[in-house]
């Protein structure tokens, strides 16, 4: 499953990986945040929507992360 930065505004299109709470192999649960995202006008905690293990991790702290890019693949 992708974890793709979703926002629920029209003016807020990118944001800035501020914090990652896994690291690839990490078995996870569904509810736990996985990554903290800072945007214009709040943080944005990315939850896992499902249990399983982080396969993959496409970003690190600091880097831009556009509305619709893919954070982490959780298998």
């Amino acid at each position: 499953m992708e974890i793709k930065l979703e926002i629920n505004s029209e003016s807020e299109l990118n944001g800035v990986l501020i914090e990652l709470n896994v690291i690839e192999g990490q078995e996870v649960e569904k509810g736990c945040i996985l990554a903290v995202v800072e945007l214009d006008k709040t943080n944005l905690e990315i939850e896992s929507p499902v249990d399983g293990t982080v396969k993959k991790i496409n970003f690190s702290v600091n880097d831009n992360i556009q509305v619709g890019d893919t954070i982490l693949i959780i298998k």
